[in-house]
């Protein structure tokens, strides 16, 4: 997706700018997760970070996120996703290939309300724990 050239005020947090209201809702969730983790076994959250994968292929994922030495991503993937499920699922591969031990894709219909929001990011964090 195309980064945002001038972007609303709602796209901003902590000063960093985001694609969509559910980038901004997804990271949201990751500081809430954040705060509640003990200062010395935190996470680290990489939004929109740009990176060389593979074979000379420059990739943003939305969201990276590193927790004890393990480094995952979360991609939040809306209506510009259907129909690139073979090309989704060859990115993801190849970011496998490249170190990256858990790859999560949050549907935008799945993110209606916080507290369901914040479970899936529970469960991401989990997984990234014990991958």
């Amino acid at each position: 997706m195309p980064r945002v050239t001038d972007p609303k005020p709602e796209l901003r947090r902590d000063g960093f700018v985001f694609d969509s209201r559910e980038e901004v809702r997804v990271y949201e969730a990751l500081k809430r997760a954040q705060a509640a983790l003990p200062a010395d076994a935190t996470i680290a959250i990489f939004p929109l970070p740009l990176g060389r994968v593979g074979v000379g292929n420059t990739w943003t994922p939305d969201l990276l996120v590193v927790r004890e030495g393990k480094a995952g991503l979360i991609e939040v993937d809306g209506p510009h996703h259907r129909g690139r499920l073979a090309a989704d699922g060859t990115r993801d591969r190849h970011w496998r290939n490249s170190g990256f031990v858990h790859i999560e894709r949050i549907l935008v219909e799945e993110t209606a309300k916080d507290s369901e929001l914040d479970d899936l990011v529970r469960t991401f964090l989990k997984r990234l724990r014990t991958h």
